[in-house]
């Protein structure tokens, strides 16, 4: 079975093991003050619901990834989505494809995402990921 920590500590490990990626941050959005951040990209993985159900349990994440640019050039803020979402891509493709879970974990329907665009605080730009998994529960006999 697929437990929670389990599946959180594979998603932290995923981004922080990523090469376009600087800083890997856990928990409740207010915990990451994204207007002082400094080691950018970064990624704030945020848990926000699950469906507990017998043969499943659906997890949903916010994954949030932002980068920063010192430029205020559209080509600049246009390269730094442009990282952001191929990272939020290749996390996609290796949560559908099995290299990031076991066969007891995938995607439960399409990752959506919305930008991120904070122009008037420090340029941050990028994209906040809702990732839905869906993990099998193995029954276990006790008796």
């Amino acid at each position: 079975m697929a437990k929670f920590k389990d599946t959180t500590n594979a998603i932290i490990d995923w981004f922080d093991g990523h090469g376009d990626v600087n800083e890997v941050t856990f928990g409740d959005g207010g915990e990451v003050d994204l207007s002082s951040q400094k080691t950018l990209p970064l990624v704030h993985v945020i848990p926000v619901d699950a469906t507990f159900e017998v043969p499943t349990t659906n997890y949903v994440y916010q994954v949030i990834i932002v980068g920063q640019t010192v430029e205020d050039e559209t080509q600049a803020k246009l390269d730094i989505l442009d990282l952001c979402a191929g990272v939020a891509a290749e996390f996609t493709k290796s949560v559908e494809g099995g290299y990031l879970f076991d066969s007891d974990v995938r995607l439960d329907g399409a990752v959506s995402s919305t930008t991120i665009y904070k122009d008037r605080q420090n340029v941050l730009f990028g994209w906040a990921l809702t990732v839905g998994l869906k993990t099998l529960n193995k029954l276990q006999h006790c008796g």
